[in-house]
């Protein structure tokens, strides 16, 4: 048996969910046979809701067509307007696959209030369990990440359960300054809730801390030196922020210029309130990466879709391991969106680079560096990690110096003025820019280093 699948074009510059909704009343709307993800990931928790992604149980809408088909021979399968590409992928094979559609490299995309066919998939026998993979529009659904108010979070342990308590911004929160407190402050694209599960177990197990609060963000929103600004706002209102009381940051990516910024803000003052930052996969001499904008994936001919495809295999064979790569992903895609403040801020030519590691920090107790390089490559990698490693390699982008996958690691590790000296923590494993506080030898090390300082 084969089947066809259709998307409706439409000219309507509003609602467009909306005559998806209307055409899929009269015809099958191909994501009502979306497979969970729950079904391939134990404990699935992604930084979003959703995820630009679908995976379609090709079994079940078979049935759905022959059913229908039975009473209107009419009936069309409609495919979501914003899907990008769509793989049929063999679950018993995860190499075994073909791509059917790909957005651009047919004429009608161009046409309006049309419902055309842009695929004709014919059904195979004793090939195992298929799937159709939908790859919708990444940078739509990045542009819609982040809540654009800021929030913080309270981390506890509930019987070995990790739980997270949105705080009330509109009065302040703590009293006492006695209490010691660590602050989480995220990168590009993510956020301090559903994230970082290693190092807030750690943080909290080790009971050395009173208090476990982390601090999220709308990171396409502002420029760095904004985001610093609203940081020590939210803070300061909250009570976190008080004389006598010292915190220590615990910031990745970007999150650690937006500390730095703050800190070097507010001078020497910071120094009242500021113990020990830790600065993980912090690019403060910027990354090459945010200059390439949106070329990095045309130049040899990739494709944002196409690397998700290889993520979703990813999530489908290894599951929850998987997850820090689908993260790093929407970090790197984000990277190519160059009209964003923070990644002009993050260019290493920019002035907010140059002024801020001119300007001289101040804290009480000692900043810590945290930098690494990715792994060889081994058998057993990622599909996703393969790709990408090829893809960085043959653009030269970090040239021969070593690097995360988004951060040189002289850049991380660049010991900028300030009292006291930055220290570097050595001697950690190789990674990606995301698993710095994700994995938990790696935050029980970094533990280990920063708490016998004390």
């Amino acid at each position: 048996m084969e089947y066809d699948l259709y998307i409706h074009h439409s000219n309507v510059q509003n609602g467009l969910e909306e005559v998806y909704e209307k055409i899929s009343q009269k015809h099958i709307k191909v994501t009502d046979f979306s497979v969970e993800m729950e079904e391939f990931i134990d404990n699935c928790s992604f930084l979003c809701i959703g995820y630009p992604f679908d995976v379609i149980d090709e079994d079940d809408l078979v049935k759905t067509i022959m059913d229908k088909n039975k009473q209107n021979s009419d009936t069309k399968v409609i495919l979501p307007m914003d899907t990008e590409a769509i793989y049929c992928l063999n679950l018993s094979n995860l190499h075994d696959y073909e791509l059917v559609y790909s957005k651009g490299s047919l004429s009608f995309q161009q046409l309006a209030n049309r419902c055309d066919k842009v695929a004709t998939i014919q059904t195979e026998e004793d090939v195992g369990e298929r799937v159709l993979v939908l790859i919708r529009n990444v940078m739509a659904f990045i542009n819609h990440f982040n809540p654009t108010i800021p929030r913080l979070y309270e981390m506890k342990l509930n019987n070995g359960e990790l739980e997270e308590r949105e705080l009330r911004l509109k009065q302040p929160v703590f009293s006492t300054s006695s209490e010691r407190i660590a602050i989480l402050v995220h990168g590009f694209l993510s956020a301090s809730e559903r994230n970082f599960e290693a190092l807030k177990r750690e943080l909290l197990e080790r009971k050395h801390y009173d208090k476990v609060i982390g601090y999220s963000y709308a990171t396409t929103e502002a420029s760095i030196v904004q985001h610093g600004e609203r940081l020590y706002e939210t803070l300061n209102h909250t009570g976190i922020i008080q004389k006598e009381r010292r915190v220590d940051f615990y910031a990745h990516s970007l999150g650690g210029l937006i500390t730095r910024s703050m800190i070097n803000h507010d001078g020497y003052q910071a120094s009242s309130y500021t113990n020990n930052m830790v600065l993980a996969g912090v690019p403060h001499l910027g990354t090459p990466l945010a200059e390439y904008g949106d070329q990095l994936l045309s130049e040899e001919g990739w494709s944002m879709a196409e690397l998700l495809f290889h993520i979703v295999r990813d999530l489908i064979q290894v599951g929850q391991e998987a997850l820090p790569i689908y993260e790093d992903f929407l970090v790197e895609v984000a990277m190519f969106q160059s009209g964003t403040p923070v990644l002009r801020d993050m260019s290493p030519d920019s002035a907010f680079i140059r002024e801020l590691n001119e300007t001289r920090h101040h804290v009480s107790g000692q900043v810590f560096l945290i930098g690494y390089s990715i792994p060889e490559e081994k058998q057993g990698d990622s599909f996703f990690s393969k790709q990408y490693r090829d893809l960085l390699h043959n653009l030269q982008i970090f040239d021969t110096s070593n690097h995360d996958g988004v951060v040189p690691n002289k850049s991380s590790c660049y010991k900028f003025q300030g009292y006291p000296q930055p220290i570097v923590i050595p001697n950690l494993k190789p990674g990606w820019h995301t698993w710095y506080f994700n994995e938990k030898e790696r935050a029980k090390y970094i533990l280990d280093t920063i708490l016998h300082s004390y």
